[in-house]
């Protein structure tokens, strides 16, 4: 990349000036990139783990829970292996198996060596265990937001990286350029 003028001096061509700050915004771009993506992605995160939350609120009310499993289904799917979820995935992963019906004892009957089995059996989650999943879903959702908002500090960083990077080209190229024209104008004199 340094071009030998003489023994004395060294400098950097314009071209070569370009082809680093290229390469150095284009991989800083690249970086601000997947981090705006990941911004994204944990946005629609906190907005399921808030529907959730929401669904759970109503299925305590309504007894219905296929929205609450539906919900929970679609989250661990989409979320189970990003590491911002890795204490709260195999918490939902149990509501959600709390959500299906439970096996039960199969019924003696009387005066034979036979039983009959008993079809599963649905036991909702009582009111205090509903809240302490609802605070549960609230912390995942603060996890996320901080998350996010230490992600966006990420983006401007890069983003102000770039712009230095261009400065600083700029500048050395601006540098070069007046140099070159005092070297011209002293040899004209």
């Amino acid at each position: 990349m340094i071009e030998n003028i003489n023994a004395k001096h060294q400098t950097i061509s314009s071209e070569e000036l370009m082809a680093w700050r290229a390469e150095k915004s284009d991989r800083l771009q690249g970086d601000m990139r997947d981090a705006m993506d990941l911004t994204d992605s944990r946005g629609k995160a906190a907005e399921e783990l808030g529907l959730i939350k929401s669904s759970l609120k109503n299925a305590k009310e309504d007894k219905d829970w296929n929205e609450v499993k539906l919900h929970l289904d679609k989250f661990i799917g989409a979320h189970g292996s990003d590491p911002c979820f890795k204490e709260l995935i195999p918490e939902l992963t149990t509501l959600r198996a709390a959500l299906e019906p439970q096996a039960q004892k199969p019924i003696s009957i009387p005066f034979t060596n036979r039983t009959t089995p008993q079809p599963p059996k649905f036991v909702a989650p009582d009111t205090v265990n509903i809240e302490v999943w609802q605070d549960k879903l609230q912390g995942g959702i603060d996890r996320v937001n901080k998350s996010d908002q230490l992600q966006l500090i990420h983006i401007q960083d890069l983003n102000s990286r770039v712009a230095q990077a261009t400065q600083l080209a700029s500048n050395l190229m601006s540098s070069q350029q007046q140099a070159m024209s005092a070297v011209i104008h002293n040899l004209k004199a």
